[in-house]
C-alpha cells in the first residue's frame, strides 16, 4: 500500500508537470545573485565576488524551498560536505569537509564557537531549528589562521535570522513514522529594541526499533542600535532524547542517549573606519549515554555522565585605510569537563544533577589564548590577504599558523584564486581520556595540523555563479586510534600523516526568464567532488581517518508549474572509502555507492505555504556509519503561516 502511494506522489508531480508546462509564471521571483552579497571568510567581511575562497552561501529561499525539515538533511546537498547521519531529523550527525573528519569542522553560531570540547559527535546540537536560519555559509580548506583551532577542513556559520519587520510564523508537519515537527516564531520590535523568539518541538516513533526521538528547541535574539554602539544577545536551550541503535557497537544495539545544550552570547560593536567588536559567549552541554536502554548485562557498570563548559570572549578592531583592511584583535576561552569516564580522578564525588545516585568522578581543564593579525589590499584587479594567529593552549607551547589568499581579476565576470595556509585541530577530551574494553586514551596527544593548497577560477554575473578549484592538503600528526598486528587494543596516538587532493567543480544558475519558452525555472544547481587521500602510519594498523568521500555529485532543480505552484528535485550521488564491519556475517566489507533523490511539491497562498516532500524515494538501502540502519523513504506533509502584525501587535 506504501509503495502504491509514493509511485502515486511521483506520478502526481510528472502530470502536474506535464498540464502546466506551458503556463506563464507571473508571479514567479526573479532570482539574482547580488553583488551586494557579504560573507565573513576573513575577520573582514567581503562582498562574495572579491572572496578569496570557496565559500557557498545558503540563503533562507534556498533553505525555505528545499526538500527537507532539518539542518544535517540541508547540509548534505553542500559540495564537498559529508553529512554521515546517525539519527534524522538533527538527533546526531558527524561533519566533514573537504575529507576530513567530524573533529575537524568549526561549527558556528552568528560567528560565535559552538565546538563541543567531549567530542565532534556533538557539534550540531545547536539551540536553533531550520526556521531559525537566515542564511548558512561554508568556508572549504583551511580557516586556522582566521577562526582558530579545529577549523582544519574548514567551518560552518550558522546565520540568525534578522528582524525586519513585526511578524507571527507557525509551521505545522506530519509524516510516517509519528514524525511530526511544531515550531512557531515571533519577531516584534520595540523602539530600536528588535526581538525574534522561537520554539520549535520534533518527534517521530522511529523507523525502526529504537530509532524514536524527542527533540526541543527555544531560541531568543534581541538587538538595540544606541549612539554608542550596537547591542545584540543570543540565547537558546536544546533538549534531545533519542534511541541509539548500534551508534557505538553493533554487539548491543539498544542504546539511548540524552543531551541538552544551553547556549549564551552578547556582542557589542561600535565604529565606522575603526570598527571595534566585543564577543562574550557560554555553552554548556550535557550528555548522559546508555549501552543498554533495557535490561542491562549483570556486568554493566552503568551509564556514562558527562558535562561539558566553554565560556570565552573575544574582541577585534577593523581598520579601513589608503593601504587596505587591517584586523587584529584576541580571544580567551576555557573548556572543562565533569565525567565519570574522561578526564582525571579527582577524588571527590560530584553529584550529577538530575540523575539521583550518578556521580562525577574525573575532570578536565584547559585554556587557550589567541592573538590574530589579518590584512587584505586590492591592487587595481589584484587581490590580497594574508594573515596569522599565535596561539598558547594549556599544556601545549606558544605555536604560530599563518596563511596567504591571492586573487586575479580577469574582468568583472571571471576571477583566479589561489591561497596557502595552515591549520590545526585540538585533540577532544574523548581523544585524550577515553578507555574502554578495547580501546585507550592518550593524554600525550599533540595538535594535529596541515598545510593546504588551492587554486582555483571562479565565475559569477547576475544569474550564475561557478567555480572549479583543486586543492592539495598535507597533513601531519593526525590523531588516529592505532594498533600493532599482536594485539586487539587501539590507542590514539600522532604516528599518521595524511596526504588528500581533491577537485570540485560546481554551477549555479537563476534564470532571468524561461529556458527554451517551456519551463520557469527558478534555480538549477550542479555540483561534483572528487577526492583522493593516502595515509602512512608506520607499521600499525589504523582504524580511522580514511573513511571518506571519494565522490559526491549533487543535482537540484527547482521549477514553477502554475503561478504559486513549484516543484523542488534534489539528486545526491555518494561513494566512500573504506570498510566497515557487518554485524550479520561479522565481516569488513567496503562501503557501496548509493543515489538518493528527494522531491517538495508546494504551493504558496497569500501569507500560507502548503507543501508535501518525500526523502529517499527510492528506498534505497545504504550506509553512512558502519553499524548505524538509515531509513528508507519517507513522506512528510505540512504548511506554515506568516502573519504580519502592527506595532500593537494585532
Amino acid at each position: 500500500m506504501l509503495k502504491f502511494f509514493y509511485l502515486n506522489f511521483l506520478i502526481c508531480i510528472f502530470f502536474i508537470q506535464t498540464a502546466y508546462s506551458k503556463t506563464d509564471s507571473s508571479n514567479n521571483p526573479k532570482i539574482f545573485i547580488m553583488d551586494s552579497i557579504v560573507v565573513t571568510a576573513s575577520r573582514i567581511p567581503a562582498l562574495y565576488s572579491s572572496t578569496l575562497r570557496i565559500v557557498h552561501n545558503i540563503s533562507n529561499n534556498e533553505i525555505i524551498n528545499s526538500p527537507v525539515q532539518s539542518i544535517n538533511c540541508l547540509l548534505k546537498n553542500i559540495p564537498n560536505v559529508d553529512v554521515r547521519q546517525r539519527g534524522p531529523f538533527d538527533v546526531q550527525s558527524d561533519i566533514g569537509i573537504r575529507g576530513g573528519t567530524f573533529d575537524q569542522t568549526l561549527i558556528l553560531v552568528n560567528g560565535i564557537k559552538v565546538n563541543d570540547a567531549q567530542t565532534g559527535h556533538h557539534n550540531l546540537d545547536l539551540p536553533l531549528s531550520i526556521f531559525d536560519i537566515e542564511k548558512i555559509e561554508v568556508l572549504e580548506g583551511s580557516g586556522s589562521r582566521v577562526l582558530g583551532p579545529n577549523a582544519f577542513g574548514g567551518a560552518i556559520n550558522f546565520i540568525t535570522k534578522e528582524v525586519k519587520e513585526n511578524e507571527l510564523s507557525l509551521n505545522i508537519s506530519g509524516g510516517e513514522f509519528g514524525f511530526f515537527n511544531l515550531s512557531g516564531s515571533l519577531s516584534y520590535n520595540i523602539g530600536n529594541l528588535n526581538n525574534y523568539l522561537s520554539l520549535a518541538k520534533t518527534g517521530s516513533s522511529g523507523y525502526i526499533t529504537d530509532t524514536d526521538f524527542q527533540n526541543w528547541n527555544i531560541f531568543y535574539q534581541g538587538g538595540i542600535s544606541t549612539a554608542v554602539g550596537n547591542f545584540n544577545a543570543n540565547i537558546g536551550y536544546t533538549k534531545k532524547d533519542f534511541g541509539a541503535n548500534s551508534f557505538y557497537t553493533p554487539a548491543f544495539p539498544n542504546q539511548y542517549e540524552s543531551t541538552n545544550t544551553l547556549f549564551v552570547s552578547a556582542k557589542y560593536s561600535t565604529g565606522d573606519k575603526l570598527k571595534y567588536t566585543v564577543n562574550l559567549y557560554y555553552r554548556q552541554h550535557s550528555d548522559k549515554f546508555e549501552l543498554f536502554r533495557n535490561y542491562p548485562e549483570s556486568w554493566y557498570p552503568g551509564h556514562n555522565y558527562h558535562l561539558t563548559n566553554n565560556i570565552g570572549g573575544s574582541s577585534d578592531f577593523s581598520l579601513g585605510w589608503l593601504g587596505g583592511n587591517t584586523s587584529f584583535g584576541v580571544e580567551l576561552h576555557n573548556e572543562n569537563i565533569n565525567s565519570n569516564v574522561l578526564g582525571n580522578a579527582t577524588g571527590d564525588s560530584i553529584n550529577v544533577p538530575g540523575e539521583p545516585g550518578a556521580y562525577f568522578t574525573k575532570y578536565a581543564s584547559r585554556d587557550n589564548l589567541s592573538l590574530f593579525f589579518e590584512h587584505n589590499v586590492n591592487l587595481k584587479n589584484f587581490y590580497l590577504s594574508g594573515g596569522f594567529m599565535i596561539n598558547w593552549i594549556t599544556d601545549y607551547n606558544w605555536e604560530t599558523y599563518g596563511g596567504f589568499d591571492a586573487g586575479y581579476k580577469i574582468n568583472d565576470k571571471l576571477h583566479i584564486i589561489s591561497s596557502i595556509n595552515q591549520s590545526f585541530r585540538v585533540p577532544t577530551f574523548t581523544d585524550l581520556y577515553y578507555s574502554g574494553p578495547s580501546n585507550i586514551g592518550n593524554p600525550k596527544l599533540k595538535p594535529e595540523e596541515a598545510v593546504t593548497y588551492e587554486v582555483g577560477i571562479k565565475y559569477l554575473n547576475e544569474n550564475t555563479n561557478s567555480f572549479l578549484t583543486l586543492f592539495h592538503r598535507d597533513g601531519k600528526d593526525i590523531i588516529d586510534w592505532i594498533r600493532s598486528a599482536d594485539t586487539l587494543l587501539w590507542q590514539s596516538m600522532n604516528l599518521t600523516n595524511v596526504s588528500s587532493i581533491g577537485t570540485e567543480f560546481s554551477f549555479s544558475y537563476y534564470p532571468t526568464e524561461k529556458i527554451l519558452n517551456i519551463l520557469p525555472i527558478k534555480s538549477v544547481m550542479l555540483s561534483y567532488t572528487y577526492i583522493w587521500m593516502s595515509k602512512q602510519s608506520g607499521n600499525f594498523l589504523s582504524n580511522y581517518v580514511l573513511d571518506y568521500l571519494k565522490h559526491k555529485l549533487t543535482f537540484n532543480l527547482q521549477y514553477m508549474l502554475y503561478d504559486d505552484l513549484g516543484v523542488n528535485w534534489k539528486v545526491l550521488l555518494e561513494s566512500r572509502e573504506g570498510t566497515y564491519l557487518d554485524a550479520a556475517s561479522n565481516t569488513e566489507k567496503d562501503y557501496q555507492p548509493f543515489l538518493l533523490l528527494d522531491a517538495q511539491i508546494y504551493y504558496n497562498f497569500k501569507s500560507f505555504r502548503f507543501y508535501v516532500e518525500g526523502t529517499n524515494l527510492l528506498n534505497t538501502f545504504y550506509r553512512d556509519h558502519s553499524y548505524v540502519p538509515t531509513p528508507g523513504r519517507w513522506l512528510i506533509c505540512g504548511f506554515s503561516h506568516n502573519l504580519k502584525l502592527d506595532d500593537n501587535g494585532n
